[in-house]
């Protein structure tokens, strides 16, 4: 762009190219700040998402209007190339009458040498009288040199308690006052965030690892925002991190959460899945920056929220950045660990993203998944994983007998019958130690404790005192404490309090056995069947009069809050199932018969389609559900035109002959039909959620078109917005959220790089003709409606969008002489009688004349 610095001149409007925020507050006391000393450069340096363009531009509109305001885009490459010919200044002075305020939004990383030409540059503007304002990333200050420099920094651009309170509701300022919000929280593009709005964390932190940050620094910081909270001990041992790093992170990126007095950090609490999406393309050169491999610092970390009691967390984090491979072999080795933290919906969801290939890439996830799957009271997804255990080669007796025992809990009848039977088959039936010969020392459980669970599985209407003494003597024979815990919850947590028991002691024995009685507190929480197995007991106890101590308070509130989770869990898990296509939470007499062909996996159906989301303003953009596309999917310039036609035809069927024409005018209908299906199964390819199959595209016969069902676009949008600038209520209070909605979604043409095709620059002309209609329309209204203001600044946008148009210019003069902004409409007549001479060679209407001599007579009659 020749003209770069000269269309940087803002000429009394907001840049066109800097989106409108529909969240904003305005911050004067930033603005008092950078007006102290006008005369010396001032620099807002932050990370991405702190708000310093915001305040730049409300600095240029509070002190200049954004009149003598020159507005460059730092991270053009014709701010560099004009840079380097050392003209900035030169030209801005040149085009200023006085008064000027250059700003310099976003400053690229640059060299020494082009460090001390833009300072040069700066210096050159504030002799001659100006003011500059520069913004930038903290990799990119560079600018020590000036040393009388007025800086905001990430801590000055946090939220004040007021300004926080400015987005709230009454509700929420009482639910939590303003003085309770933690830093990581007072960040503008967190606090300002619409909870009707993507999550702003994704782009923030995406944005903030593209500036240039050093690989041990990034390491930090997902180390910090993966663990959430902790002592920094933990961050340099998983990242081996340096002080340093963690200054850096300190001083300049507020929601890493540092308190480095304390040796501890709160970091923002991020999504997995928005942590994935900024991180995930960084993890190789954060591995180098670190002693591990990718696999091994996703491990370590995963491990760390496993110890802390994340488990959902480490998780999430292994479903959304680590290989299959690692997650099926994190997920086998750590299943123990996150039974016993009470986390079973997290793992079956870890489970299920391994697809198909689960058991065949960790055959030993199937028990551990049935058992999972059966807490969650889901037999029918249980059996067969419990089927497949049973058949694994090289088992352990006692994983078979676990696993036909689970078999067992899912079935009914006969085939319960079966189950049991096959169960105690695989157990001899002559009583031996383990350690003996005939039984290998390697079992977890002995013969006897195997027969004891076998019993307790097959008397589920026994008697209570006939449950209790198969419990006791489970726990007065060698089994482990856990396994009793796990015996005790099922037997005790079916038993009704009500029931008699005449053998207290029995109760007794299994009490002292899973640790009831202890008058020592424990310093530590209980394992899931310890939380379940000391709810249990401590009902019963009390339901049948037993006087010994269980336990201290805090470990029995601490057991009712692990049943509480379970039965949260169960909740959760029934609602995601029926919510689910093909799947179902059945009942045990749903969940098959013995007989039944095994199955080798537990992989369902497919869920719910994910709606498809299409931007074409500003450039093609497509979204499944939250996730975008791989662009590169798109890179075939007549991909991206099929489906820009697709979508601007709002699901609605077209042709295809029609799309052949307008796509490839010039060819034979023969040569035409073939292109189309080439290009149609390439769009069928990238629109795929699996292989060979597109739910989006639909073609019959003769025509094509996308699900309207399935279907958003910003194209729907437009149509929308201009319908509300049409026919809104003069009196309405939405006109400045529609303002901003034009500024921030449809500044720019639809798809501007695709100018080959016919078609779609046919279509653009119409939509730009279309919006710059409706705000014309809407500022004649609001203008009789004596709102000269909101007025004003349609018209302005609509001679922006065509200046050669006359009514815009028109439009644009009235609202400008309505303003009292003479001086304005007479240079819009001016500029608009050059554009019609030069372009048309016609002089303007009447009435555009007599607009003009309005404003002439109005300034003679006030001289």
């Amino acid at each position: 762009m020749p003209n770069f610095l000269l269309n940087a001149a803002c000429n009394g409007s907001r840049p066109r190219r800097v989106p409108v925020l529909e969240r904003f507050v305005s911050r004067p006391a930033l603005i008092a700040r950078l007006m102290r000393e006008r005369h010396v450069a001032r620099f807002i340096v932050a990370p991405p998402g702190f708000g310093k363009t915001s305040v730049a531009l409300e600095y240029a509109e509070t002190v200049f209007r954004f009149e003598s305001v020159f507005w460059i885009d730092g991270s053009s490459p014709c701010f560099l190339r004009d840079l380097d010919k050392g003209i900035l200044a030169a030209t801005l002075l040149s085009r200023s009458r006085g008064e000027l305020l250059m700003v310099i939004d976003d400053v690229p990383l640059l060299d020494l040498e082009r460090s001390e030409a833009l300072s040069r540059e700066i210096d050159a503007v504030l002799d001659s009288g100006g003011e500059a304002l520069l913004t930038c990333v903290p990799a990119h200050d560079g600018f020590e040199r000036h040393r009388d420099r007025i800086l905001l920094h990430s801590r000055d651009l946090l939220l004040t308690d007021d300004e926080c309170d400015e987005m709230r509701t009454p509700q929420d300022r009482k639910r939590r006052p303003a003085g309770d919000i933690g830093e990581t929280r007072r960040v503008a593009a967190v606090a300002w965030h619409s909870p009707a709005e993507p999550e702003p964390e994704p782009h923030m932190l995406a944005d903030a690892l593209r500036e240039d940050m050093p690989a041990s620094v990034k390491a930090c910081l997902f180390a910090l925002l993966a663990l959430v909270e902790g002592s920094l001990a933990d961050v340099r041992a998983a990242v081996g991190c340096t002080d340093e790093d963690l200054a850096h992170l300190e001083l300049y990126y507020s929601y890493a959460g540092i308190n480095s007095r304390l040796d501890a950090f709160k970091a923002l609490d991020v999504e997995p899945t928005a942590l994935a999406a900024a991180f995930s393309a960084h993890l190789a050169s954060i591995a180098q920056a670190t002693r591990f491999d990718e696999g091994e610092l996703l491990r370590q970390i995963a491990d760390l929220l496993l110890q802390r009691r994340k488990p959902e967390r480490a998780c999430g984090l292994m479903r959304t950045l680590a290989p299959k491979r690692l997650r099926a072999s994190w997920l086998h080795e750590r299943a123990a660990a996150l039974m016993d933290a009470g986390c079973l919906q997290a793992p079956n969801e870890l489970y299920e993203s391994l697809g198909k290939e689960a058991l065949r890439i960790e055959p030993g996830l199937a028990l551990p998944q049935a058992i999972r799957l059966l807490l969650l009271e889901d037999p029918a997804e249980a059996l067969p994983l419990a089927r497949r255990a049973m058949g694994i080669g090289g088992a352990s007796v006692t994983s078979k007998v676990v696993a036909t025992l689970v078999a067992a809990r899912c079935l009914t009848g006969s085939d319960r019958d079966q189950a049991l039977d096959q169960a105690r088959s695989l157990v001899p039936s002559q009583m031996e130690a383990p350690g003996r010969r005939g039984w290998p020392e390697s079992e977890p459980l002995s013969q006897e404790s195997l027969h004891a669970l076998v019993a307790l599985v097959a008397s589920p209407e026994a008697s209570p005192a006939a449950k209790i003494r198969l419990l006791s003597q489970l726990a007065d024979g060698q089994a482990p404490r856990s396994v009793v815990m796990a015996a005790t919850a099922a037997v005790l947590g079916g038993m009704d309090p009500a029931s008699r028991l005449d053998d207290k002691q029995a109760l007794r024995r299994i009490g002292a056995a899973i640790g009831a009685g202890a008058h020592v507190p424990i310093e530590r929480d209980p394992t899931l069947f310890e939380g379940l197995a000391a709810g249990a007991f401590d009902r019963m106890s009390a339901a049948w009069g037993l006087a010994e101590t269980v336990w201290d308070e805090a470990w029995i509130d601490q057991a009712h809050r692990m049943e509480d989770s379970l039965y949260a869990q169960r909740a959760s898990w029934s609602s995601a199932r029926r919510r689910s296509t093909g799947r179902r939470s059945g009942k045990a007499s749903k969940a098959g018969s013995w007989n039944a062909e095994r199955q080798s996996s537990a992989t369902g159906t497919p869920g719910n389609v994910e709606k498809l989301r299409v931007k074409l303003f500003g450039g093609l953009e497509v979204y499944r559900g939250r996730n975008r596309i791989d662009p590169m999917l798109f890179r075939r310039r007549n991909v991206r035109v099929l489906l820009a036609l697709l979508v601007l035809n709002h699901g609605r069927e077209i042709s295809r002959d029609r799309l052949i024409r307008q796509m490839w005018p010039n060819s034979s209908p023969d040569c035409g039909r073939r292109n189309f299906y080439s290009v149609w199964s390439l769009l069928k390819q990238a629109l795929s959620t699996e292989p060979h199959r597109c739910p989006y595209l639909i073609r019959q016969q003769l025509g094509v078109r996308l699900d309207a069902t399935l279907l958003e676009s910003d194209a729907m949008e437009h149509e929308q917005l201009c319908q509300r600038l049409l026919f809104e209520s003069p009196d309405a209070t939405c006109w400045a959220d529609l303002y901003q909605r034009v500024a921030s979604s449809f500044s720019e043409d639809l798809l501007p790089g695709e100018g080959h095709s016919p078609a779609l620059n046919a279509l653009r002309r119409e939509y730009r003709t279309k919006l710059a209609d409706a705000m014309a329309s809407a500022s004649m209204r609001l203008l009789e409606a004596g709102r000269c203001q909101e007025a004003l600044w349609f018209a302005r946008d609509a001679h922006q969008w065509d200046a050669a148009r006359e009514d815009l210019c028109g439009a644009l003069m009235r609202c400008q002489i309505a303003a009292g902004q003479r001086t304005a409409a007479i240079e819009t007549y001016h500029d608009c009688r050059r554009r019609l001479a030069d372009e048309l060679g016609i002089d303007p209407s009447m009435e555009t004349m007599q607009l003009y001599n309005q404003v002439i007579e109005a300034e003679e009659a006030y001289q």
